[in-house]
């Protein structure tokens, strides 16, 4: 499959059943005319693909990342239709990146804009215009400045830096609008901070500028410190519809980090854990008309047992900077079965309508797919924690009853807690 192809609509019928309850006392002897079962709309199961990538660092060239080919193959590797990366023009590695993925199909989210604010103006339509020369056909989206209303050095942000994330994006809008070559790329607004305490005012700032008439997606970032993968996620997509009003929104960086021996400030989780997250968090944020982008691919060394947050969050373990020495998390392995099992090669497709009435507990959700062979399948899930980040402890949760009636019978199904469960129809 070339994992380049991209939709430009959103999912908005996410195919979720509508559940309905009758009582069954005090009813009249009359016998009651039948009622039909409710029609749920499925999403093409290829969307949940080609809106999933896994964040990268073709830029780096002292860690692990300078070993291109190894780092490009294991995300192909791992069913990504993408990965989101700095595009830097006079980095030997960049271009070799473009080769790469170009050789293996797969598309890249480029970031262009430094976050030290290095690269501005004509500096910045120069990267551009390089970027169209060499690598319009790998690249299918272009994101705005990364997290502008934080300073990593400690320090407070340029008091100005809504001017400046707005004029950068208005670059960027404007030369792709303008690029018959880039028609087809999407551009993504900027994702701010989120542990900045003033992040909400932060996206209604950058709305007031107008910064909504510089993207075709609102540009997110969650993570969610060890807890279920929709912890404060509506929250979030409600400041950014307050702030730009009804626009798509791409999640650019989300996962977890498995520092486990470092409890104090990024919450992490044990890898198991991860794994069980990673395809309930591509579909609560697909289910939310989302695209997601875990954040990354590959761990730094981490010398000091599992206890450095930044180098923990990879889904390939990375004990030196040699790729033999490389192995995969069980999230790699989850996350290769479960997009395989949704690709579906082709051009945009429209499943046909089901006829379903899900009957279950208030935590369970579900999401119909379909493909182009004709065939649906029922997904459900608990959206329940299984792992609780303050005591570093897992939670017991029983698996919960589901009933499916369709047009050819009903079926009882039992769904536990951190797996997602795949029911033909």
């Amino acid at each position: 499959m070339d994992r380049r192809a991209f939709l430009t609509t959103t999912a908005s019928a996410t195919g979720l059943a509508v559940l309905t309850a009758v009582p069954t006392s005090g009813l009249a002897t009359k016998p009651r005319p039948r009622v039909g079962l409710p029609t749920v709309e499925p999403v093409e199961a290829n969307r949940l693909v080609r809106g999933f990538g896994v964040c990268a660092h073709p830029n780096f060239n002292t860690a692990t990342y300078q070993h291109t080919t190894a780092w490009v193959e294991r995300l192909a590797g791992t069913n990504a239709s993408y990965f989101r990366g700095m595009y830097t023009p006079n980095l030997p590695s960049v271009r070799f990146a473009t080769t790469e993925a170009r050789r293996l199909g797969v598309g890249w989210l480029a970031t262009v804009a430094p976050e030290n604010w290095s690269v501005t103006g004509a500096q910045l339509i120069a990267r551009l215009e390089h970027l169209r020369d060499n690598a319009a056909d790998v690249v299918i989206a272009i994101e705005g400045i990364n997290e502008p209303n934080h300073e990593r050095s400690g320090g407070p942000p340029p008091a100005d830096w809504p001017q400046r994330t707005v004029a950068i994006q208005k670059v960027i809008w404007d030369f792709v609008q303008a690029t018959p070559a880039l028609a087809h790329v999407q551009v993504i607004g900027p994702s701010l901070h989120a542990s900045v305490s003033t992040v909400h005012e932060d996206h209604l700032r950058l709305g007031h500028l107008g910064c909504q008439n510089y993207f075709d997606y609102a540009g997110l970032h969650r993570y969610f410190g060890g807890r279920y993968p929709d912890h404060l996620v509506d929250e979030r997509l409600g400041w950014i519809k307050e702030a730009y009003g009804d626009r798509p929104t791409w999640v650019t960086e989300t996962g977890y980090t498995n520092c486990v021996a470092n409890t104090k400030q990024h919450k992490p989780v044990p890898e198991n854990v991860s794994a069980a997250y990673g395809p309930l968090c591509l579909l609560e944020f697909a289910i939310r008309g989302c695209r997601s982008t875990r954040y990354e691919l590959l761990d730094d060394p981490d010398e000091n047992a599992k206890d450095v947050v930044e180098s923990n969050f990879g889904l390939w373990r990375t004990p030196s900077l040699d790729p033999g020495t490389w192995t995969e998390k069980p999230e790699a392995t989850v996350m290769r079965d479960f997009l395989s099992f949704l690709e579906d090669p082709g051009p945009h497709y429209t499943p046909a309508p089901v006829q379903l009435r899900v009957t279950a507990p208030d935590n369970v959700k579900n999401l119909v797919v379909g493909k182009r062979n004709g065939s649906a399948t029922l997904l459900l899930w608990q959206n329940t924690a299984i792992f609780d980040p303050n005591s570093q402890t897992a939670i017991t949760v029983p698996s919960a009853s589901v009933g499916v009636k369709t047009a050819s019978g009903f079926r009882a199904v039992n769904v536990p807690a951190g797996e997602v469960v795949r029911l033909r129809l």
